[in-house]
């Protein structure tokens, strides 16, 4: 026992644990094929589906591995997509993101709880001209102008929107 480091003490030095993580871009409830284990370190990884798994390891028969707790903080990037000239808008234009963006879904904050901001640029205004925009989801939204007569008009805008991740 004297050859042993702390014996009876706190220090722990010959086992480690190894994080590692698999993704996929099938739909992970169907049969996904999966990509080959990476080490799980800081970084961006893209997917549909994540697995994980911890290798726990000891290189003393003296020494054990216990542990308390094990996890990883997720998060999706911010990114902006906006139009590249201005375009002429009436009653219902219906404008396309070129990417969608990711906006929840039911086990991850609810379905429609992250919808992208939308900016509008209103250009050749008139007063009392004013703009509706709806229909915001995760693949565009409709915008619709009117003269102070509540009579639609077209007007030149530009656009862009704030939102996390992509869909699909």
């Amino acid at each position: 026992m004297d050859d042993w480091d702390e014996w009876d003490g706190a220090v722990i030095s010959n086992v480690n644990a190894e994080m590692e993580l698999r993704s996929t871009t099938d739909n992970p409830s169907g049969t996904p094929t999966w990509g080959s284990w990476q080490p799980f370190v800081n970084g961006t990884f893209r997917g549909r589906g994540f697995q994980f798994r911890t290798t726990l390891t000891s290189n003393d028969i003296a020494e054990n591995i216990l542990v308390d707790e094990l996890g990883y903080l997720a998060s999706v990037q911010r990114r902006t997509e906006q139009s590249t000239a201005a375009i002429s808008g009436s009653s219902s234009t219906a404008v396309t993101f070129t990417n969608p963006f990711f906006t929840g879904t039911a086990s991850i904050g609810g379905v429609n709880s992250y919808l992208p901001s939308v900016g509008i640029t209103a250009q050749n205004m008139q007063t009392g001209d004013y703009f509706q925009v709806s229909s915001v989801s995760g693949t565009g939204f409709t915008i619709s102008f009117y003269d102070s007569t509540n009579t639609p008009v077209t007007r030149q805008f530009t656009w862009s929107a704030t939102g996390y991740g992509r869909a699909g």
